[in-house]
């Protein structure tokens, strides 16, 4: 659950794409940035001249965390000042040791691709976007990876215990049994994990096709709109759209309008029971819609949020029948001043249970689950290169953020990798929680 009212949050809808920076500064460095790479292609390509070149720029910028202007055009300058590029230059080389050099360079196009530079203590992975004429300055620049050497799951954990709040990690392996934990954090502690109950739909969209009661292809009505994250809120009410479309808009960028019209078509009695079925986290039931969410943490519904808050289950599937949530009626700079009741109006889970349903979509019937999955792995392609299949569904609010993924190793393995961390009094710092993720990703298969 998003919500992009006040530009300086519109970090949190980026959080997964610029999750290897190091502060919330960072984030927003890149987050008008990631249009640029949007629909990059994966190809074959020998590494261009120019391409070179602004590797070795790169390793300059990054080593003296000094920005030469005259490498970069003005549009980026306009949307990324150079003194913002420094900060993130110094801070990556604060975090990492002393820069050493390009390791490779893995072109995408004469003028994109992914620069490895190797620091002291670890590699970071840089995509870079040059423009054509020459002398071919920056564009586009996205931290998209960073791999720590002599890391440990032992490590990761001990940075997770040092955040403020309440953070979960658990790894563990799929097999025909209950997920097998081998590296785990508070993993039966319940936190808010924000978008990553759109799981939950998934995976009841998968059973309802498995069982013939749906088809992917079915087409159904775009519902009333919800508030960003997503696109689909701004789309005619009632355009035909098909189950598939609607859950790969849900998956891939979080879309909170799709999410809600597929609760009300598949129908949220199904949707509990599918939540039910991996675990009875209280305060789990009955899932709310996004639109729900935000409606409940408004100041105006104050007193049903309190009868939430204290019913059983009959007494929240009234509240929800009193409630009529519509997006004009919230007012979106609540949701972006600090953490809202998010140990109470949320979806509260444990890592053992993100495993389990994300292993019920692993031995989904039809891979369309697994294919929606993969669209936005949020893994650099180094560390995509290390999985047969890699999918993923983060989540994240003011005070939350949670992350998780589902892959399989080359070996044929499977694995559930899911962590979050919840901080009621203030919010967390998404780059920073998810550069731990994303070590623990890398340990994976080990």
């Amino acid at each position: 659950m998003k919500t992009s009212a006040n530009p300086v949050k519109l970090a949190k809808l980026t959080h997964a794409f610029s999750r290897f920076l190091p502060s919330r500064a960072g984030r927003r460095i890149f987050a008008s940035l990631l249009l640029v790479f949007a629909s990059v292609a994966h190809a074959q390509n020998p590494t261009s001249p120019a391409l070179r070149d602004g590797a070795n720029q790169l390793v300059a910028l990054l080593r003296d965390a000094k920005v030469d202007e005259a490498g970069f055009t003005p549009a980026f300058l306009a949307q990324v000042p150079a003194a913002q590029v420094e900060a993130v230059a110094k801070q990556l080389r604060d975090a990492n040791g002393t820069v050493i050099g390009v390791a490779s360079i893995t072109p995408e196009s004469a003028l994109q691709g992914v620069v490895a530079i190797d620091y002291a203590n670890a590699t970071v992975n840089v995509r870079i976007a040059l423009e054509a004429p020459e002398p071919h300055r920056f564009i586009g620049l996205l931290v998209t990876g960073v791999a720590r050497r002599g890391d440990s799951f032992e490590a990761v954990i001990g940075e997770l215990k040092r955040l403020p709040g309440s953070t979960a990690l658990l790894v563990a392996k799929l097999g025909e049994a209950d997920p097998a934990p081998f590296a785990a954090h508070n993993a039966d502690a319940a936190l808010a994990t924000g978008s990553v109950f759109k799981l939950f739909v998934l995976a009841e969209l998968a059973r309802a096709v498995d069982a013939g009661e749906r088809k992917w292809g079915d087409v159904v009505p775009l519902g009333p709109p919800s508030l960003p994250s997503g696109v689909t809120q701004g789309w005619p009410k009632g355009l035909p759209m098909t189950l598939a479309g609607l859950a790969t808009q849900m998956i891939s960028i979080s879309d909170n309008t799709a999410t809600d019209t597929l609760i009300s078509k598949l129908g949220r009695p199904k949707v509990d029971a599918i939540r039910e079925g991996v675990g009875k986290t209280p305060g789990s039931l009955p899932v709310l819609s996004t639109l729900d969410a935000f409606a409940l943490k408004m100041p105006a519904n104050t007193a049903l949020r309190k009868r939430w808050v204290a019913g059983g289950l009959s007494d929240r599937r009234q509240v929800l029948n009193e409630l009529e949530p519509t997006a004009a009626a919230i007012d979106a700079t609540v949701l972006v001043s600090g953490p809202q009741h998010i140990d109470t109006v949320e979806w509260p889970a444990t890592m053992a249970e993100l495993a389990r349903v994300l292993d019920q979509l692993r031995r989904a019937a039809n891979p369309t689950p697994l294919d929606i999955l993969a669209v936005s792995p949020m893994l650099s392609p180094g560390a995509l290169a290390r999985f047969d299949r890699a999918g993923y569904k983060g989540g994240s609010e003011n005070g939350v953020i949670a992350m998780t993924w589902l892959l399989h190793a080359k070996n044929g393995d499977w694995y559930a990798v899911a962590g979050a961390w919840n901080d009621p009094a203030k919010s967390v710092d998404d780059a920073a929680f998810a550069a731990l993720m994303q070590r623990a990703v890398a340990l994976v298969g080990k």
